[in-house]
């Protein structure tokens, strides 16, 4: 990953306005103010050998030549929900090719598998976990990669297959701080017995409309990101009986001063449609 990626990746984080990460930056939207978020106070963005942080960059997926990716999101924030926006990118030219929004409870974990769609011949997605996504996914149903992004020029054949290489962003757009409030956005996504309680609620469902100013962003259950996101990758081959696996590059946003990781700026913007699935 070059510094220039990885400047592009985060810079929303700390910039002064909200940029649509990933998203045409015309469509980004100011929030006014930052009493009803959380003060905004990191400045400087730094790699934390720790790997905790509150943007993690995995450096490689594959599915192609009988490969099979497993990915690993961990929150490890005790008091904190996040919202957290994951992004796939093909290899070449960093073309988004998957995207979805998950919410973590406080110490929640979400898995997923990436592999080769038998169908199309390009990437796919699939997960047995419960957490609460948008778009919402059914568990262990493969969700096919798009490649609408990808070069038009290509054979539908060549952009699929460009899917099955690539590399995944995880950033974190929001904190959810602890509600008590029944059917409230924390609530409804905190987990009993291991399943959240309403991935559907009127919450969830509502963070689907763009917050047209910090109080309403703040009304949703949101607050100014923290630090706290933690992850792992395996890539496994049966076939050739070869495994490799290693932690993603965790950045921090910090505070310059202290030299603490601070609240970064909101980030979220509404995860309104499927992930793109034409060719």
């Amino acid at each position: 990953m070059t510094p220039n990626r990885l400047s592009s990746v985060c810079a929303a984080l700390l910039a002064p306005t909200l940029l649509a990460l990933g998203l045409n930056v015309a469509q980004a939207a100011v929030i006014t103010g930052r009493s009803a978020l959380g003060t905004t106070n990191a400045n400087i963005l730094s790699v934390n050998p720790d790997g905790v942080g509150h943007v993690l960059l995995y450096p490689y997926y594959s599915a192609g030549s009988g490969n099979i990716t497993l990915l690993s999101l961990t929150n490890t924030d005790t008091l904190n929900a996040k919202a957290v926006k994951v992004r796939l990118r093909a290899a070449q030219q960093g073309d988004a090719v998957f995207d979805l929004t998950v919410f973590l409870a406080p110490n929640d974990v979400w898995n997923a598998v990436v592999s080769r769609d038998a169908a199309t011949g390009g990437a796919q997605l699939s997960t047995a976990d419960t957490s609460c996504t948008l778009p919402a996914l059914v568990a262990n149903v493969p969700v096919a990669f798009g490649a609408a992004r990808i070069n038009p020029q290509l054979s539908s054949g060549e952009r699929l297959a460009q899917t099955l290489d690539g590399y995944v962003e995880a950033i974190t757009l929001a904190d959810i701080p602890v509600s008590l409030a029944t059917g409230s956005l924390y609530q409804s996504i905190t987990h009993v017995n291991g399943v959240p309680r309403n991935c559907g609620s009127a919450a969830v469902l509502a963070t689907l409309t763009d917050a047209v100013n910090e109080g309403a962003a703040a009304a949703m259950g949101f607050l100014a990101p923290t630090t706290g996101l933690q992850g792992s990758w395996s890539l496994l081959n049966v076939t050739q009986s070869l495994t490799f696996s290693g932690a993603p590059t965790a950045v921090q946003a910090l505070d310059n001063g202290t030299g603490l990781p601070g609240r970064a700026n909101y980030v979220l913007f509404p995860q309104t449609s499927a992930p793109a699935t034409g060719v």
